[in-house]
């Protein structure tokens, strides 16, 4: 009677898979449900410290991935459910990892002996990175909308302090090699610029351009427009892009917090150091001599009108901040002549743009950043007065990388595809290239990222839209693009708005941030971009 009974069910489920075949077909989803956030690496990987195994956040995906690297190439262990959007990761000892999700404003705290998820840690808004330190040992969070860094009990998950960041938005975190100082990198630290008004500029002190004298515009007289000034010098005088002097017309003082350095042993910030550049991605501590090496770019936003920075936006840096405070920034495109537009392909070829990630090797005489703009990482000698001793091609996107000495070998994360690819260190040869699991993101969203970040479109191969709109939002400085030979350009049609028209003197103008876009044409500040093209 069994095996009746196990035929005719048999017969029952052939007989419904016949009569209803369609509702048993797997598809996709026909409606695009996935939510865009660009949200930006900061530690996506690192190592274990027994240095067996390597930890990488699947952003996209939510998972924490585990690799053993002990054989040829690493090998995958398990991928562990976190939090929204992770962008760090960072390992307290060889059974606990600490997963910052950015979107979910958390942080997830991972069991790797058991691999899954034992707590779930709420932190504040857009948390960014996670370094341990201090006696007794104590977890440090950047949390990036809220200028704080938090610091936690490992055991307890209790909060113990928070610390305030004098500049916007902490991102990349790093200790020293005794643990008793915690560096945070800021990411919107500015370079001390900042706008005089339209009302304070006397009409007999408006600066004339003999570089580019204003064009004749039949109707249309030039508006009067605010001025970027900056904060220059140990005097902190204000000047303009003209080297007129504004101190009395700003009677305010510019911050510049770059790098903040807090004490562990009372979890306040004990220095601060500026001078690096308007925003630093990452930062690394030498274990020899405790030599703070960041990855930072500076907005040229002081020079004034669209021409001046025609192919040059941005300076990129990589800066090194001795234990006497002294800051040394290292240009990491020397060869290129930003005086000719377009440059050669020569300077393209070599360019470093976007510094995304910056580590030391174990014996800290060579520093590896990842340039996200040219798919490249620079070999740096920290030494030496033009640092930049090799450019080494990688994984398309990378993001960060973790150097792997005893093996000699490094492994980097690509943003664009999703991968970690595992280079020698000697020669620089691929030794594998990995998915890093389920990526949901759709094609136009991956495809995009290439233009978005390319520093192939840009006139010397260093520069791309992301170089000002930081990860898709605003770098939080202000610049004047006003182009004095450019046309009037007239309210568009329709004009539902009511606007009036604009003049190509537009004067200071904070960047716009490109999150959020949709439907929400005309696009730019002013309304005078009728689309994204």
């Amino acid at each position: 009677m069994r095996r009746v009974a196990i035929l005719l069910a048999v017969l029952a489920l052939v007989l419904g898979i016949s009569a209803v075949p369609k509702r048993l077909i797997s598809r996709t989803s026909s409606t695009n449900d996935f939510t865009h956030f660009e949200s930006a690496h900061v530690h996506p990987a690192v190592m274990t410290p027994t240095r067996d195994r390597l930890l990488v956040v699947n952003t996209p995906d939510g998972h924490l991935v585990v690799f053993d690297v002990t054989g040829d190439a690493p090998a995958h262990v398990a991928d562990i459910p976190v939090g929204l959007e992770p962008v760090s990761v960072a390992c307290l000892d060889d059974s606990t990892a600490w997963v910052v999700n950015n979107l979910s404003d958390d942080v997830s705290i991972v069991n790797l002996n058991t691999l899954h998820t034992r707590a779930t840690l709420r932190v504040g808004d857009e948390p960014n990175d996670v370094v341990f330190a201090g006696s007794p040992v104590r977890a440090y969070v950047s949390v990036s909308n809220e200028d704080v860094v938090r610091v936690y009990d490992p055991a307890t998950l209790s909060l113990v302090a928070t610390i305030p960041i004098a500049a916007r938005m902490p991102r990349a975190l790093a200790r020293d090699s005794s643990g008793t100082h915690v560096y945070v990198a800021t990411f919107n630290g500015g370079n001390q610029s900042s706008i005089l008004s339209a009302t304070k500029l006397p009409n007999d002190s408006i600066p004339q351009d003999i570089d580019f004298p204003r064009d004749s515009i039949p109707g249309h007289g030039a508006p009067k427009t605010g001025l970027i000034i900056q904060q220059q010098g140990a005097a902190g005088n204000r000047f303009d892009f003209y080297g007129n002097l504004w101190n009395s017309k700003t009677k305010y003082t510019i911050k510049d917090v770059d790098v903040a350095e807090i004490a562990t042993s009372s979890n306040t910030v004990s220095r601060t150091f500026g001078g690096i550049g308007s925003s630093c991605f990452d930062l690394a501590v030498s274990r020899a001599d405790g030599r703070i090496a960041v990855a930072a770019v500076n907005a040229r936003n002081i020079q004034r009108f669209e021409q001046r920075v025609d192919g040059y936006t941005v300076e990129t840096f990589a800066a090194f901040v001795n234990q006497a405070g002294l800051v040394l920034p290292k240009v990491l495109n020397p060869q290129i002549d930003f005086t000719t537009v377009p440059g050669t392909q020569a300077e393209a070829d070599s360019a470093l743009g976007t510094p995304t990630g910056i580590t030391y090797s174990g014996n800290s005489n060579r520093v590896y950043v990842t340039a996200l703009a040219d798919n490249k990482i620079g070999v740096l000698n920290p030494y030496a007065f033009q640092p930049v001793v090799a450019r080494v091609p990688c994984v398309a996107g990378p993001t960060g990388l973790v150097v792997d000495d005893a093996r000699g070998r490094m492994y980097v994360v690509g943003r664009y595809y999703n991968q970690l690819q595992t280079l020698s260190t000697t020669d620089f040869s691929v030794i594998a290239l990995q998915r890093l699991g389920m990526n949901p993101t759709p094609d136009e969203i991956v495809n995009g990222r290439k233009f978005f970040y390319g520093g192939f479109t840009s006139a010397h191969g260093d520069q791309s839209c992301a170089s000002c709109h930081l990860f898709g939002d605003m770098d939080n400085v202000a610049w004047d693009l006003g182009n004095p030979h450019g046309g009037f350009v007239p309210p568009p049609f329709p004009n539902p708005l009511g606007l009036q028209g604009f003049d190509p003197m537009k004067g200071p103008m904070t960047t716009q941030s490109l999150r959020g876009l949709t439907n929400t044409t005309p696009f730019h500040w002013r309304g005078d971009r009728a689309d994204l093209s």
